[in-house]
């Protein structure tokens, strides 16, 4: 009795080896098939090939290897990074990864993060052929490497808007205040220019300037079109792997319909910290200086000057290499410069809350998700505004430097007061440059 219970359990042991036999040979006969097309110079192709035995073994060196070799020759720097950090993160001597995954460091600028790679191989006892190799990437680093860089985006966007009249009370309608409008429906168009200058001092310090130029117009409500110009210069201070510090000051200017209408400068010192690979968080500060510009159509409008203090926490988590979720929590404290009982609407605290994922569909598509809420109460009147707003984004790369952009928004606006409340949804289609 006990030999024929005995027999179906040995034979399913023999039936599961089998299976697994069959598997291994089977991966290992796609192994051999993909390092053959990597031979041949077919990344691409080769890519996929390792990149699905890559899903079947996360941790195998060798296919990790081979994955990253594959994603460096297609231009997936950031791909082949992952790859080999998996490996030495089991195996953290692997001195062959590591001369590879500076090289990759070096192809996609980050020069620093290659040098830190290349100084720790450099005091190693190592064979001739790899020190010349440590040697070479010294030598490319310092032909390569600049204190200076200068990025620019350049943003042509054509939209539609149901609401020009009324906007978020965060933006320019209703810094001035004027109550919610008659509704007026545009088709519009918007041009945006970032301009980004870095000098690197060294490893620890680093300068910035940044320019912003925008403008918008309607062509139902030339009235609403605004100009929007910014300089912001900032310090970088890095502490140590997981601490840095950014101190920024801005000065913008901003039009409506061609009349200068308000100035602003502020200071933003924002304290980073890096909790872990995944997780990050951003504690910043503002203070703020509004400035209205007299005007002879609005002779009262300085009186709406301020001053501001703000304070923001922000959260992001990286769940993987597809998926991204940010939170965002703000105070705005704002209070007018003069006291003036004729003029209200003005002194208030605000707070928001944002929070938004970023899902990568496929290597060129990604959709993003967010959702926006703001009250703000003002001491000089009894009034509460709370404001919802919900935004979806779709991303396609058209290649490395061209991407193109479709957002819906839909904002939802309510108060205590009847005449600023307001509903609108925008949608824009963008075409984005990257210099």
């Amino acid at each position: 009795n006990v030999n024929f219970f005995k027999i179906p359990i040995i034979i399913l042991i023999l039936g599961i080896s089998c299976v697994i036999i069959a598997k291994e040979q089977n991966q290992e006969k796609q192994f051999i098939e993909a390092k053959e097309l990597f031979k041949q110079q077919k990344y691409a192709d080769a890519y996929e090939s390792f990149y699905v035995l890559f899903l079947n073994n996360l941790q195998d060196p060798n296919i990790n290897f081979y994955l990253g070799q594959s994603s460096f020759y297609i231009g997936n720097y950031d791909e082949a990074i992952s790859a080999y950090e998996r490996i030495l993160f089991v195996n953290d001597n692997a001195v062959r990864v590591k001369l590879e995954l500076a090289r990759t460091y070096i192809a996609s600028g980050s020069f620093l993060k290659a040098k830190d790679i290349l100084d720790e191989l450099n005091v190693l006892q190592l064979p001739e052929n790899v020190q010349a190799n440590i040697d070479r990437y010294f030598e490319l680093i310092e032909e390569k490497e600049t204190k200076n860089s200068f990025k620019a985006i350049f943003i042509a966007s054509i939209g539609y808007d149901d609401n020009v009249k009324n906007t978020s009370f965060a933006t320019l309608n209703n810094a001035i205040n004027g109550p919610a409008a008659s509704v007026v429906k545009s088709s519009l168009h918007q041009e945006l220019l970032v301009l980004n200058h870095s000098y690197e001092k060294d490893k620890k310090v680093s300068f910035k300037n940044d320019f912003i130029i925008l403008g918008k117009s309607f062509s139902k409500d030339p009235s609403s079109n605004m100009r929007f110009i910014q300089y912001s210069p900032s310090m970088h201070m890095v502490h140590n792997n997981t601490l840095s510090v950014n101190y920024a000051f801005l000065y913008n200017n901003i039009w409506m319909d061609s009349k200068l209408l308000l100035k602003n400068f502020a200071f933003e010192p924002r304290v980073t910290y890096i909790y872990t690979p995944q997780a990050t968080f951003n504690l910043s500060a503002k203070l703020q200086n509004k400035m209205f510009v007299n005007s002879s159509t609005n002779p009262d409008i300085k009186k709406r000057d301020t001053y501001s203090g703000a304070l923001q926490l922000e959260g992001s988590y990286l769940y993987s290499k597809l998926l991204k979720s940010s939170m965002q929590l703000r105070y705005v404290n704002e209070i007018r410069k003069k006291a003036d009982v004729s003029i209200t609407n003005v002194t208030n605290q605000l707070i928001d809350v944002i929070a938004y994922s970023e899902y990568k569909m496929t290597d060129k598509l990604s959709l993003l998700l967010k959702g926006a809420y703001q009250y703000r109460e003002y001491s000089d009147e009894n009034r509460k505004d709370n404001e919802y707003k919900a935004t979806l984004n779709t991303t396609y790369a058209l290649d490395k430097s061209y991407l193109l952009q479709g957002v819906y928004e839909r904002t939802k606006h309510d108060s205590n007061d009847v005449n600023m409340e307001y509903d609108k949804s925008t949608f824009m289609l963008n075409l984005i440059t990257l210099f």
